[in-house]
Formats: C-alpha cells, sequence, structure tokens
C-alpha cells in the first residue's frame, strides 16, 4: 500500500467519520461528565469503527510485517505492540485537556483475552445488542455500551491507526513523517516520532530534500 493509496482508500472514510461524529457533539459536548451518555447515533458510529479498525488494523500490521496473515485484533493488538513506534502514543483532544489511550492494553500478552475496552464495547453491540451483558465488571443492556466514551475512545483508536499506517507507507517511500489531509478536527498524537510532527488542518508546509513543500488538501472536510 502506497502513502496514496492510503489517503485514497482509508483517510477519505476516516474523515467521513470523523465529520458524523461531530455532527453529535452540538448535542452532546465532549466532557467526561458526559462519558455515560449513550445513543443510537452512537450505535451506529461505533459499528462503522469498529469495523473499519478491525480492516486497518490489519493493513498496518501487513506494513509493519509483509508475512502477517492473522485476522484477529488479539493478533493485531500482538503484532502492534512489537512495534516500538506505535506503543506509547497518547491520543490529544485538540483544544482540550483530554487524553485517550485507546491502545493503552496493547502489550497484554493474554491469548483471548481482548484487552481493549473500546473494542469489547464494540463487540458487545455488533452481536448482542438487546442483551444484558457485563464489561469490566459493569452489567447493563449492550447498547448503553454504545457511549461517548467507547465512541470517542474508538474514533481515536482509528486515528492513531490510520497516522501510523501512512507513516509506515511514507517510511517505505523514503519520506518523512507528516499528517494526510485534510486534518483532523478533533486529534492529534503525541509520544515518539509524533512528538515535532505539526498537525494542520487543511494546509501543510515542510522541507523535503532541501525544497520548501507546500500542500493543500483535495479532500473536503
Amino acid at each position: 500500500m502506497t502513502s496514496q493509496d492510503f489517503v485514497d482508500s482509508f483517510w477519505t472514510h476516516y474523515v467521513m467519520l470523523e465529520k458524523e461524529f461531530m455532527a453529535t457533539t452540538g448535542f452532546v459536548k465532549i466532557d467526561t461528565d458526559n462519558y455515560l451518555t449513550y445513543s443510537d447515533a452512537y450505535v451506529k458510529l461505533l459499528l462503522q469503527i469498529g469495523s473499519e479498525a478491525d480492516v486497518v488494523s490489519k493493513e498496518t500490521c501487513k506494513l509493519i510485517d509483509r508475512s502477517f496473515i492473522e485476522e484477529t485484533m488479539d493478533k493485531y493488538r500482538l503484532k502492534l505492540s512489537e512495534d516500538p513506534e506505535f506503543v506509547n502514543v497518547t491520543v490529544h483532544l485538540i483544544n482540550s485537556g483530554i487524553v485517550l489511550k485507546p491502545w493503552n492494553d496493547i502489550e497484554s500478552k493474554a491469548a483471548g483475552n481482548p484487552a481493549l475496552k473500546w473494542w469489547k464495547a464494540y463487540n458487545k453491540v455488533k452481536h448482542e445488542r438487546m442483551n444484558t451483558v457485563t464489561i469490566d465488571g459493569v452489567t447493563k443492556e449492550s447498547y448503553k455500551f454504545a457511549n461517548l466514551k467507547n465512541t470517542i475512545t474508538a474514533l481515536g483508536a482509528l486515528y492513531h491507526l490510520l497516522l501510523h499506517a501512512y507513516y509506515l507507507a511514507l517510511k517505505n517511500e523514503g519520506k518523512k513523517a507528516e499528517v494526510p489531509l485534510p486534518g483532523s478536527r478533533l486529534f492529534k498524537l503525541q509520544g515518539t516520532i509524533w512528538n515535532d510532527v505539526v498537525f494542520p488542518f487543511d494546509t501543510s508546509l515542510y522541507i523535503e530534500n532541501g525544497h520548501l513543500i507546500w500542500k493543500t488538501s483535495t479532500i473536503p472536510y
């Protein structure tokens, strides 16, 4: 997968998902006090985000290891945990003090024990939507786990995955780390390679091989 393939196939879809999520913030403000607020809109978004995270996780693992053929999130997170540039990265909400760590349990090696809470919520909503289920000691109807916290954490996990996949594709092409355009209105990353990367909205200015490069977005946000 080239960096342009990535933008065409994955980033355009992410932008659509983020826009759809941002539309919900007019009704539920992004605030930890609202984390347990659930809705049909979050059900729809969580299902879409979880499905995309499944696909992108596999593609990212294949960029790390071309021989990778596994098909489960358990196997994806174990492969991702081998990449030191992926581990310990945090997702920060722009203009907010909220910091997400959607992959914070990535180094858990226990097979059959999916440690990612947002992924547990996605699977329960997908497969047992009307049943009463228990996640991490909390028991309630499955659809109520489609809340603000799980939805925004899942979206942050997808954003982190996508930027890492883009970085790996650029690295394979001998290019420096940058952020696909249009940039997120919601997130930025910190840690490892991302500490010195500028997170633009629609334009990017950087130096490559001694030349000043100016990019503008060709994708409408």
